[in-house]
């Protein structure tokens, strides 16, 4: 071996020694990230409350996810017109708990139009869209005046500014799914979320592959809804026919994927018994 000048002798025990700093440092550490064994990370979650399960009300959907917990995020797709927000709006019937309203696209008045009874839920007087913060901080306004648990978002684009989506359309939705992701853990509530498809017309049923701009939209959601109507002739005045399908396309938590057939009834849907699909 090449004899080493004292400099380089100096270094390598300088560096030796920092190595042992370290690991005496580190053998003692006891901060809240600290690394444990899998065995005491089991134990440590059995002293803890359990996360609570929010169930939709709708139970072929409660089934195929086993409930939503706090802090996932669930987007729900499918072609323009065809009942994303008619899904949410059964949501806000159906679920047992106070939820939050954020509808950017429609004024109040007419958003509470939509409603053939008024349920009672959460929602801003007025909306700030492509904020984020401001978004995060009505939660957390919502949470302590109502105690809500689930958060309704039309829809995601909103939430970004033109000049984001001009200018790099697939990393801006990637940081505010990101952000959404964040804001669901730390409030603790179940967020769902409006995204576009990119293609309005359907000859086959959608899939997480058509979700519009970017792939982060379907990689960092925990589920994914698909909503849209029967089609009967795509060409004719009469396309569509009177019953709408739901697909569970993304489901991290429990795994199941399937898809339920549903009608329209006083703005609102009604999953149809054995209407099951594949």
């Amino acid at each position: 071996m090449k004899n080493l000048t004292d400099k380089q002798l100096e270094a390598k025990i300088q560096t030796l020694q920092d190595k042992t700093r370290k690991l005496d440092v580190f053998r003692v550490y006891d901060g809240e990230d600290r690394v444990v064994l899998s065995t005491d990370a089991k134990n440590n979650l059995l002293l803890q409350p359990k996360t609570p399960t929010y169930f939709c009300g709708l139970s072929e959907i409660d089934v195929a996810v086993d409930g939503f917990k706090g802090g996932e995020l669930v987007v729900v797709s499918g072609p323009t017109g065809q009942g994303k927000t008619t899904f949410l709006q059964t949501l806000t019937y159906t679920f047992k708990v106070k939820p939050l309203w954020f509808s950017y696209e429609v004024g109040l008045e007419d958003f509470l139009e939509r409603f053939e009874t008024l349920p009672v839920f959460a929602l801003p007087q007025v909306t700030q869209p492509s904020n984020l913060l401001w978004l995060e901080q009505r939660i957390w306004e919502a949470k302590a005046k109502y105690d809500v648990k689930v958060v309704f978002v039309d829809h995601l684009h909103f939430l970004l500014s033109f000049d984001q989506l001009m200018n790099n359309s697939s990393l801006a939705i990637g940081h505010a799914m990101r952000e959404l992701k964040r804001i669901a853990i730390e409030t603790d509530t179940v967020i769902f979320l409006i995204a576009h498809l990119q293609k309005t017309r359907l000859e086959k049923a959608p899939t997480i592959s058509d979700l519009r701009d970017s792939s982060f939209v379907g990689q960092e959601a925990d589920m994914v809804f698909l909503v849209w109507r029967e089609v009967k002739d795509i060409d004719s005045i009469e396309k569509y026919g009177k019953d709408s399908f739901l697909k569970i396309e993304k489901n991290r938590r429990k795994g199941t994927l399937c898809g339920f057939r549903m009608k329209h009834e006083n703005k609102r849907f009604k999953v149809i018994a054995g209407g099951n699909y594949e």
